[in-house]
């Protein structure tokens, strides 16, 4: 680690006989960096890309590993399937995510397994035979179940087309809300998610800073009636924010008029599955609406 957090390396061959000393597999080490887009081979020097050695640098005392979970998900390469495939056989339960896989798995998943393991992303617990996501690291399960296109009845039901077209011009005023409220060079990282992946669990990717640290904030958007700021909620959105806690947000943006929106009285509650979904004093919760859907165009008599 010390080695990725320096700016540049001086040459291929002094780098190697440092790493040698520390590690084994450094040639295979290298391959790994150069296919993230992490490190450039030019004319036998190495040297670091910038931005996933700024997100390493910028991360608070402690959280270094989580960052590098999150900087590997944003880099290009075959790792990023790897990753998908074994994250999404995770599920939720009881507030955590777990996973117990079938016999004829364990040895497939090993190596992926084991690098999530020596991350510190995931534990093994011997008493249930399972594995769980570690506390901090539930975003990488999320955007495993982001880009595997998971949805609900309640996602699909939200696609009717007038409501969808409110939802991402309320998205889109938050996504240059955001990049103002950060400012350069912070605004570049604002990334607008459910603009690629319609059924993503939170619509906007960000950024808490605080001094010269800055952590991931997670930001589902809700275009709201300015009197009663009512919003549908999915499950999967629900999940998100108990697993994200206190890195989710929703954006509550009133409604003035034809794709209008007052962003003076945007509403921003940090932790909702806390501050809203278990706050029965300030919101009422409806959990009665039934979707229903014909599972085929057979003709009924």
């Amino acid at each position: 680690m010390e080695i990725l957090q320096g700016t540049a390396w001086r040459s291929h061959s002094f780098v190697a006989a440092l790493y040698k000393e520390r590690a084994r597999n450094f040639d295979e080490t290298l391959t790994f960096l150069e296919e993230l887009g992490w490190v450039v081979r030019s004319s036998g020097d190495l040297q670091a890309a910038p931005e996933p050695i700024s997100r390493l640098c910028r991360a608070r005392p402690g959280e270094t590993p989580r960052a590098l979970a999150e900087a590997l998900t944003d880099s290009p390469g075959p790792h990023r399937q790897i990753l998908r495939e074994y994250l999404g056989r995770f599920g939720p339960r009881d507030g955590e995510v777990v996973y117990r896989p079938l016999g004829e798995h364990r040895l497939e998943e090993s190596s992926v397994r084991n690098f999530l393991m020596e991350l510190g992303a995931v534990l093994y617990r011997p008493d249930a035979d399972q594995y769980v996501v570690s506390k901090g690291f539930e975003p990488l399960y999320l955007w495993a179940k982001n880009v595997r296109g998971r949805t609900d009845n309640a996602t699909l039901a939200e696609q009717e087309e007038g409501r969808h077209r409110l939802g991402r011009a309320a998205e889109l005023a938050v996504v240059a809300f955001e990049k103002k409220r950060l400012g350069s060079p912070w605004a570049a990282e604002v990334q607008h998610i459910s603009a690629t992946l319609p059924a993503a669990c939170y619509d906007i990717k960000s950024l808490t800073v605080e001094g010269a640290f800055a952590s991931p904030r997670f930001i589902e958007v809700k275009a709201v009636p300015a009197d009663s700021f009512q919003f549908y909620w999915t499950a999967s959105e629900v999940e998100a924010a108990c697993l994200l806690g206190a890195s989710y947000f929703l954006y509550l943006v009133p409604v003035i008029g034809q794709a209008a929106f007052d962003l003076n009285s945007l509403e921003i509650v940090e932790n909702p599955y806390v501050n809203v979904y278990q706050n029965p004093t300030v919101w009422s919760r409806d959990e009665s609406v039934i979707v229903c859907r014909r599972r085929s165009k057979t003709a009924t008599t």
